[in-house]
């Protein structure tokens, strides 16, 4: 009976220790699985960052918007830099367009409205920039250099719904009145103060309905400043201000589209 008693405890002994095994080894699952799911829920929110910025990345008209801004003010600068006579500076830079030529947009089935011309005339004038920028002919620089924002303001209003295209003329039309001042050509000036004035006319609802109408009201009275205008002495008087009018304008209608455009113009 004793034996039997002993054998007994021994078999109680073991069940025990296997119970115990059995309890220890679900603990530790346990807090496994809360380790995991803290570690999980403690994860920054922006953790998916990277995945919105290789869409970004990823979205080809978004890339062309962003090509297209950059060679429009590549082509500013380069005009600072022949304001300044810094002529090394806007040697430089024509290499940036000239890479860029070759990743313009071309007509396709989701933009059929993209002009080959002016393909071809971005080209042209990059080529003339290149050229009377060698050749420090400083008035036939500005000129082709500011056909070259005409040109790239054009194809971005393409690819922005939000974005009229009278919006980019008005603002290539603003630079060339500079551009007639420097050449004292008071025909062109005329001419271009009749298009900025026509070309406004259509823009002004859309500008209103953005909450605009100070800023109309400020586009209206440079317009008839331009009107008036009879000699190059008052169209140079009133660029500055037309040019600053306009880059407000435009600050309008790209902050329909985000924060970031809105910042770049």
């Amino acid at each position: 009976m004793n034996l039997r008693m002993i054998t007994n405890g021994r078999k109680l002994a073991l069940v025990s220790l296997l119970l115990l095994s059995i309890s220890t080894l679900a603990a530790c699952q346990a807090e496994s699985t809360t380790q995991k799911s803290r570690s999980r829920n403690n994860q920054p929110s922006g953790i998916q960052q990277p995945r919105d910025s290789q869409r970004a990345q990823d979205n080809p008209q978004a890339q062309q918007i962003n090509q297209l801004v950059a060679i429009s003010q590549t082509a500013d600068d380069i005009i600072d830099d022949i304001d300044s006579d810094y002529w090394d500076g806007a040697r430089e830079k024509i290499f940036l367009l000239k890479e860029a030529a070759d990743n313009l947009p071309t007509p396709q089935l989701n933009h059929p409205n993209i002009s080959l011309m002016l393909l071809d005339q971005f080209n042209l004038y990059t080529v003339q920039l290149e050229r009377y920028i060698e050749e420090y002919k400083k008035q036939e620089a500005i000129f082709a250099a500011t056909q070259l924002i005409g040109i790239t303001r054009d194809l971005s209003s393409r690819f922005q719904p939000n974005r009229p295209l009278e919006l980019g003329r008005l603002s290539y039309l603003a630079r060339e009145i500079r551009v007639w001042a420097d050449m004292y050509d008071m025909r062109m000036l005329q001419i271009r103060a009749v298009t900025i004035h026509r070309t406004w006319n259509d823009l002004r609802l859309m500008v209103v309905s953005l909450k605009g109408e100070a800023l109309a009201k400020e586009m209206d009275a440079v317009v008839v400043s331009l009107d008036k205008a009879q000699t190059v002495e008052e169209f140079y008087e009133i660029e500055p201000t037309l040019l600053q009018t306009v880059k407000k304008l435009e600050r309008v209608f790209s902050a329909q589209q985000s924060p970031n455009q809105a910042a770049r113009d």
